[in-house]
């Protein structure tokens, strides 16, 4: 049997441990502190990026995958372990006119599911929105789930398969011979598999670096606020101005988000909270 170390465990490397194992790999997962704190637990969960069209034609394709895929994926997750990862099939408007960077030929070529609307298809939307806002973009097809839930989702089923799962495990080393990697070092053991799996997001290049790969990833923080209100507050995920706001199952809206070059830092801050706040 071929064996993988993934080294992360994050959403990414949780899925990633969750089908290399359907697929007969022996798998070990590893994680710095207990799986999915950082920046999947903190994600807004839309599956999709925002403002698709400035992203190049294989995240667009990746997209279209994952929108396809996330629905029977996480029926399936739920029905194993019970657990609700709050998946909704919330569409999402990009409020704003930016038809110099084409959008309607981007959906055009890439056949995706997105519509030009106006004040009054607007208004029909989302009610409760300014009436100043007379141009926008429907996508019908967008889903997101609630990111907390949807790691313990993954996280539970794991636990009833074979992938062995270490946390609050820190890789200091990636083990290379012969210009391969072919294990990792922790702080109290050298684990080796036939291949390494580096999944570990904003700290891939800081692993990476000794042994002369720079993929140039840092991270970025982003601050956000988690209002509580009536279900149904908000239907559409609504996107303007590079700020978002995303509607939960239970009537939570999460409004969000800065982007911030600081390096490693999670303060937050008054003055974030209180523009959010007012946005």
């Amino acid at each position: 049997m071929s064996s993988i170390i993934i080294v992360g465990g994050g959403i990414i490397g949780l899925l990633t441990a969750y089908e290399l194992d359907k697929a007969g790999l022996q798998v070990t997962l590893i994680d710095r502190q207990q799986l999915g704190q950082e920046s999947s637990w903190a994600g807004g969960g839309i599956i999709s990026p925002l403002y698709p069209w400035r992203y190049p034609d294989e995240v667009t394709r990746l997209a279209g995958l994952s929108q396809q895929l996330y629905p029977e994926l996480i029926e399936q997750l739920q029905k194993a372990t019970g657990k609700d990862a709050e998946f909704l099939h919330s569409s999402m408007l990009i409020l704003g006119d930016y038809e110099n960077e084409h959008p309607l030929a981007w959906s055009e070529r890439h056949r995706v599911n997105m519509q030009a609307v106006e004040t009054d298809e607007i208004q029909q939307l989302e009610p409760q929105l300014s009436t100043h806002f007379n141009r926008g973009f429907w996508f019908a097809d967008v889903h997101q789930a609630r990111n907390p839930r949807l790691v313990v989702l993954v996280k539970e089923y794991l636990k009833k398969t074979q992938v062995d799962i270490l946390e609050n495990t820190p890789v200091t080393e990636i083990l290379v011979k012969n210009g391969k990697a072919t294990g990792v070092k922790t702080g109290t053991q050298s684990l080796f598999a036939d291949q390494i799996l580096i999944a570990s997001g904003a700290w891939t290049s800081q692993l990476l670096e000794p042994t002369g790969t720079d993929i140039g990833i840092k991270p970025v923080k982003g601050q956000m606020l988690l209002l509580k209100g009536p279900a149904d507050t908000v239907r559409p995920i609504i996107l303007s101005e590079d700020r978002y706001i995303i509607p939960r199952k239970d009537g939570r809206v999460l409004v969000g988000s800065t982007t911030e070059d600081c390096g490693f830092n999670k303060d937050t801050s008054k003055q974030v909270r209180e523009a959010l706040f007012d946005y």
